[in-house]
């Protein structure tokens, strides 16, 4: 109910925190994430640490026309293609996706024009 990634049976029952509060220690991270890290969401010291990231991602760029719509697929291989996003409209300028390499060992992507709804 309180938008906190938990259900609210388990939340009342299992976890024992507030199912109409998203933030039952008041920390500032809402409960579900915190049970979901293995932290405490009724002890307002125990919560996660500051620790930023960085990660390496494909930065993928393609000239657009406008009235034209496009599709990014990827593949592992070469052979086999999946779609990655759809719809895109075609701006007149170039179109610019980042996409994460995170447990990506190898990726290829192309663009393919499609038909405007």
């Amino acid at each position: 109910m309180d938008g906190d990634g938990l259900n609210d049976g388990p939340e009342f029952l299992t976890h024992h925190t507030d199912p109409l509060v998203s933030d039952t220690d008041g920390d500032g991270f809402l409960d579900g994430y915190e049970i979901l890290i293995g932290k405490l969401p009724l002890d307002p010291l125990d919560h996660p640490a500051l620790v930023a990231e960085a990660r390496t991602a494909i930065e993928f760029t393609f000239p657009s026309a406008l009235g034209k719509t496009y599709r990014i697929e990827s593949s592992p291989d070469l052979a086999t293609w999946e779609l990655v996003e759809a719809g895109i409209p075609g701006t007149g300028e170039q179109i610019q996706r980042f996409y994460s390499t995170r447990n990506v060992p190898r990726r290829y992507l192309r663009v393919e024009e499609t038909t405007a709804p």
